[in-house]
């Protein structure tokens, strides 16, 4: 089974090696000019939609289930003639996936998800990118001299999309919904103009390209959000607190708050008594 796995992974990686290449051939120097992702987002929209896909679908009249029941609150008519005419999905599969791709924050996609959920029957799929490895090149905006790119030191994984999960919450133990994490090889291009560290700091990006799929983390069901967010009782005491959680995984800040909250409305832990 392993060995069927590790074949369907190092076929995945070619297909995106390709899709790679011939984005690299269409497309044409993105200049000076504040990039908007867009070739990373097309990229990933024609990947994970794959052969058959339409794209750009308004939700119509067609699509909404007039039996389903909503599992977060009944929508008015009213609700439902906004999200009607209101959303358009970035991918519609084949064998009848919505599938949504994101690579910012997740908030924008709440309303959305809210309404594909409630008002059809389709699967739903988010796509979420993190650069597992990224390299980095300099423009300098005085000369138009490009530095030899050079690998940052910073490696993604799935636990980067902790803090946006949050806003996940109420959909992610819903059977139709899933996360799909790819890790990607990424090159940045970044202007010379911000300050401090040689114009580092607060710099612009003009440019950013998938070069090659690391791996790809996919979340179905509340158990994949425990394997990959909740560690061994061997790592955590029990009862344990937030700071031993981010300890036990290297998570800080806001994000361990948004965890543990989120693996208590899972069913995988319950908050005990305050401590100081």
């Amino acid at each position: 089974m392993s060995g069927a796995r590790d074949q369907e992974r190092l076929q995945r990686q070619k297909d995106f090696a390709l899709l790679c290449e011939r984005q690299e051939e269409r497309s044409a120097p993105s200049g000076f000019t504040v990039y908007m992702e867009k070739e990373l987002h097309a990229l990933l929209k024609e990947f994970y939609g794959g052969e058959g896909a339409r794209f750009e679908v308004p939700l119509s009249d067609d699509m909404l289930s007039k039996s389903k029941l909503a599992r977060y609150g009944e929508l008015t008519d009213l609700d439902t003639r906004r999200a009607r005419d209101r959303y358009v999905a970035d991918v519609l599969t084949r064998d009848g996936e919505i599938v949504e791709v994101q690579t910012g924050s997740l908030y924008p996609l709440t309303k959305k998800l809210h309404a594909y959920l409630c008002t059809t029957d389709y699967r739903v799929t988010v796509v979420h990118p993190v650069a597992a490895v990224k390299w980095v090149r300099w423009i300098d905006p005085r000369t138009g001299e490009i530095s030899a790119r050079r690998r940052s030191p910073k490696k993604g994984s799935a636990k980067d999309v902790a803090r946006e999960l949050y806003w996940l919450l109420p959909y992610l133990a819903e059977p139709r919904f899933r996360l799909c994490i790819p890790l990607l090889e990424i090159e940045e291009t970044r202007l010379l103009d911000g300050w401090g560290n040689g114009g580092k700091r607060g710099s612009h990006r003009t440019d950013r390209r998938a070069i090659a799929l690391c791996d790809e983390v996919v979340f179905r069901t509340a158990q994949d959000y425990a394997d990959v967010f909740l560690p061994s009782e061997k790592k955590l005491p029990s009862p344990f607190t937030a700071a031993d959680y981010a300890k036990a995984t290297g998570l800080r800040g806001k994000p361990v708050y948004a965890m543990l909250r989120m693996l208590c409305e899972l069913g995988f832990l319950v908050q005990g008594e305050k401590s100081g």
